[in-house]
């Protein structure tokens, strides 16, 4: 399980992020306050407020997640 603290600051960084967790070959999850959503699930994706810094945790190898993720990390 690799855990990296992400942020969307604009609605096309939350798309894009939700697009790149839809194709990725493993489980991505995103927590934030006391709240984890599955985030594959653009629905619970929109409920981030932008801006707001949140964990992402990925359940692949961490030179995967690096490449899927590295530009939405905070």
């Amino acid at each position: 399980m690799i855990e990296r603290e992400v942020q969307f600051l604009e609605m096309d960084e939350l798309l894009k992020f939700s697009r790149i967790c839809s194709k990725v070959d493993f489980d991505v999850d995103v927590s934030y306050g006391k709240g984890r959503i599955d985030a594959k699930s653009i629905l619970g994706l929109l409920s981030i407020e932008l801006g707001e810094k949140v964990k992402l945790i990925a359940h692949g190898k961490e030179e995967n997640v690096d490449q899927y993720f590295r530009e939405f990390y905070a």
